[in-house]
């Protein structure tokens, strides 16, 4: 069946039917914003193996990221504690060991090179895990914006349409399972954001990207660009309505047709709609 919903180009992507599926990494990610003259957080570091990070010469606190994943998988900030160090995501004390254990599980025995990063302090304080936040843009214009509170227990996270306007209708809905609502905190310098998300998302020129960043109230620095959200198509920690989800998928549609690209066919609907 032919694509219609955002969520069914995501579907195409997964099997492998849409001619113009796109991949990029952390490291790309950066070469894209650097020719948009966005700030990212400065890299220390990088690594082209798990056995070749010198934990001794990383500064405190410090991020270490696998590029080849995506969301927070793969990602620790660490605290150094007691010889070892404190996690902030997963609020774990590890040793060097463990993360290095860890890191090499999640890389599956591939070669993944890995950065080392600086730890942002948000717009919500120090020792806190900054929110994040994911501009949705179709054809460069912002259309959804996610903001993630990973400091609770069980993930808040709140919604706002593409002029950081909260979300107060059943266009996007929360798990409760997995996240559940928090109270919407519109940044100081939401404006900022938005024009960083419009000249990410024209430096890459898709039909859609996410551009996934975090702010400081003054600055704003952009972490990755993700193609194919995980959130919306799975639908564990918020779904779309069908009409909002209809709706995102003819901005696609008009993306595509623009660019002269087929609209691919899918063969099953995906999971949040699977039932």
């Amino acid at each position: 069946m032919r694509s219609k919903y955002f969520t069914d180009f995501i579907q195409a992507h997964i099997e492998k039917s849409d001619k113009n599926r796109f991949f990029i990494d952390k490291i790309s990610t950066r070469t894209v914003l650097s020719s948009a003259e966005l700030l990212t957080p400065e890299q220390i570091a990088q690594f082209k193996s798990v056995e070749e990070i010198e934990f001794n010469n990383l500064p405190d606190p410090v991020v270490l990221k696998l590029t080849n994943l995506s969301s927070k998988i793969g990602i620790y900030l660490l605290y150094r504690i007691n010889g070892g160090y404190f996690e902030q995501l997963s609020k774990r004390l590890m040793t060097k060991e463990d993360v290095i254990k860890d890191l090499k599980r999640l890389s599956n025995g591939q070669k993944s090179p890995i950065i080392a990063e600086q730890l942002v302090v948000g717009e919500n304080g120090a020792l806190r895990i900054p929110f994040d936040y994911k501009i949705y843009t179709f054809n460069g214009k912002p259309e959804f914006v996610l903001q993630i509170d990973r400091n609770q227990k069980i993930d808040e996270i709140s919604f706002f349409d593409g002029e950081f306007t909260p979300i107060k209708d059943s266009r996007a809905t929360t798990s409760e399972e997995f996240s559940k609502l928090g109270s919407a905190a519109i940044p100081k310098n939401y404006l900022e954001m938005l024009e960083a998300a419009k000249k990410a998302a024209n430096q890459i020129d898709r039909p859609f990207i996410s551009v996934d960043m975090y702010t400081t109230g003054s600055k704003v620095y952009v972490g990755e660009l993700t193609p194919t959200p995980g959130g919306p198509y799975f639908g564990a920690i918020f779904r779309f309505s069908d009409d909002f989800d209809l709706y995102l998928g003819k901005l696609m549609i008009e993306g595509y047709q623009k660019r002269g690209w087929p609209i691919p066919e899918i063969e099953t609907p995906p999971p949040v709609r699977s039932h």
